[in-house]
């Protein structure tokens, strides 16, 4: 099975992310198990709040889904959005 992409995965547990996707006040996303458990963000130290990351679940919804197609996807849109820079010009 290929490997699963690092911001679909809860950073406290390191399950994939499914469900519930719950932030804290500055935005970091958990999975509701670790989301209930913790009071305080592990790495911003700011309250935790139940509001869902919304966008976030989707996404987790689409890999589901189908993985490799997923994947693809996301490779064909990052370089739509982020073209290739041009080497900056020493002055």
């Amino acid at each position: 099975m290929a490997e699963v992409p690092k911001s679909l995965e809860c950073p406290i547990c390191f399950d994939i992310m499914e469900a519930k996707i719950l932030i804290c006040d500055r935005g970091h996303s958990f999975c509701s198990c670790c989301h209930r458990r913790l009071k305080l963000c592990p790495f911003c130290g700011d309250s935790m709040i139940d509001t869902r990351n919304l966008l976030l679940e989707k996404v987790v919804k689409a890999y589901w889904k189908d993985p490799s197609t997923f994947r693809n996807r996301m490779r064909e849109q990052l370089k739509v959005e982020m073209p290739v820079r041009r080497s900056l010009k020493k002055y």
